[in-house]
């Protein structure tokens, strides 16, 4: 709808893996809550945008297990 505003939650989202495993989270509650509010999205815009953050959410879960919290 708008451009450059699709964008650049995208780039918020890929930028999560360089924070620690709880700002990651943090910052993926905060976009989901902002995409809920921002009516210079599309529906299928937020869609997409929520549906990246649930698979960052997957990957920052990955990355923790991996990373041996596990064998503390």
């Amino acid at each position: 709808m708008y451009p450059g505003v699709y964008d650049w939650y995208v780039d918020r989202i890929n930028a999560i893996p360089n924070y620690s495993f709880k700002c990651g989270l943090e910052m993926l509650g905060m976009i989901r809550h902002c995409v809920a509010y921002d009516d210079m999205l599309t529906s299928d815009e937020v869609n997409s945008i929520i549906t990246q953050c649930n698979t960052m959410h997957v990957k920052l879960l990955e990355g923790d297990f991996n990373n041996g919290w596990y064998e503390q």
